[in-house]
Parts: C-alpha cells; sequence; structure tokens
C-alpha cells in the first residue's frame, strides 16, 4: 500500500519543484523620450505691435511639470511662460530655455524683427551718443557732438516692453546736450530709444 501512494507524491512534488524553477518575474523601465523644443517661426511685426512667440506645444518629451525661460526679457509680456507676447522696439533674437522635472534642459531660439524702425541709420552718429550715468537713480544725461537734425525722440520702454515716457529733445549746430529726469516709479533695467529721420540708438540703463 505503501507503494501506491509513494509514486504520486513523488511525481507531484517533481512538478511543483519544476513549475517554481521556471517562474519569472520581470520589471521593466522606460527611458523618459528626450526634451524637444519648439520656440516657434520667426517673425516679422511692424514697430509698435506684437506677436506670440512660442510652438504648440513648445515642448514635448522629458518629464512634466516643465520650467520656461525667455532671454531676453525686454519686450516680452512674461519670460516664465510657453507662449509671452512680444513687442520689442528693436528685432530681438529670443530664447526660450526649458527645465523638465528631472532637472533636463534644452534651449531654442527665434528671431522676431521689427520693420518700420527709421532708415538711414548711421552708426557714426550713433557711436557719438552718451547716455549716463549707468547706473542711475533718476536723472539721465544725454550728449552728443554729432547729432544730424534739430529735434529727436526720447522714449523709455520697461521690461515689457511698454512705453512709460516720451520726451523730445533738440540739438543745436549738431551738438546735444540734455538732463532727463525720470518719474519715480521709472525702476529696473529699460530700454532708451532715441529717434530722429538718420539716427536710431537703443541702449539698456539700470535705474535705481
Amino acid at each position: 500500500m505503501k507503494a501506491i501512494y509513494t509514486i504520486p507524491l513523488l511525481l507531484l512534488l517533481v512538478s511543483f519543484q519544476t513549475w517554481a524553477q521556471t517562474t519569472l518575474n520581470f520589471s521593466v523601465t522606460q527611458n523618459p523620450s528626450a526634451l524637444t523644443l519648439n520656440a516657434g517661426t520667426n517673425k516679422s511685426i511692424t514697430n509698435g505691435q506684437q506677436t506670440v512667440l512660442g510652438g504648440s506645444p513648445s515642448v514635448s518629451g522629458g518629464t512634466s511639470p516643465y520650467t520656461y525661460s525667455w532671454s531676453p526679457s525686454l519686450g516680452l509680456s512674461q519670460d516664465n511662460t510657453s507662449n509671452p507676447a512680444a513687442s520689442p522696439v528693436v528685432s530681438t533674437v529670443y530664447t526660450m530655455t526649458v527645465t523638465d522635472s528631472k532637472g533636463c534642459s534644452n534651449s531654442k531660439s527665434v528671431t522676431v524683427t521689427v520693420n518700420g524702425v527709421p532708415v538711414g541709420i548711421f552708426n557714426g552718429y550713433a557711436s557719438s551718443v552718451n547716455l549716463y550715468p549707468n547706473p542711475t537713480s533718476s536723472r539721465l544725461f544725454i550728449t552728443s557732438d554729432l547729432i544730424p537734425g534739430k529735434e529727436l525722440k526720447l522714449e523709455v520702454f520697461n521690461p515689457q516692453g511698454i512705453s512709460v515716457y516720451e520726451d523730445v529733445l533738440y540739438s543745436s549746430n549738431g551738438t546735444l546736450d540734455a538732463t532727463i529726469d525720470l518719474p519715480e516709479d521709472i525702476k529696473g533695467l529699460v530700454m532708451i530709444k532715441l529717434s530722429s529721420k538718420d539716427l536710431l540708438v537703443v541702449r539698456k540703463i539700470m535705474v535705481e
């Protein structure tokens, strides 16, 4: 009787061991796809207009959430969003940098060309224009001994590209010696634009 029950028991043990030895567990980790950026196509606008930067979408791949940074920020509605509005006063190359939640980053650039700026710009005239001090508390001195024409338009733009101050300057016999007292509420990095029919000067000034 013992032989009758021993054989099935041995077969059962062999079958159990064989099943246990051939059962495997797998764990597969898939690497995230590469961080791909789309800063949008190059744009052309008329002076005073605005356009939207970035693609739709502006980033793919990587691991969300994403952090955006646009440079320079001058002329942008925001510098930390995927699709900021841009209204630069001069042609500008904007660079978008995106960082994902894993710390991976990538950059892409787009050019905004501004049409309608004064033609016949003479670099010799522009280089003769001095704006000082920089940084300044609020008072700005503008001098030159080589200014074509008699009337020049002065514009001050905040970091968002919005005009916050305007004035008209006059030269005498090609000499310019002007003192500008900026409003107290203008602070930070601003862009100074000085223009006439034959002159275009754009400078960045820090107002403390």
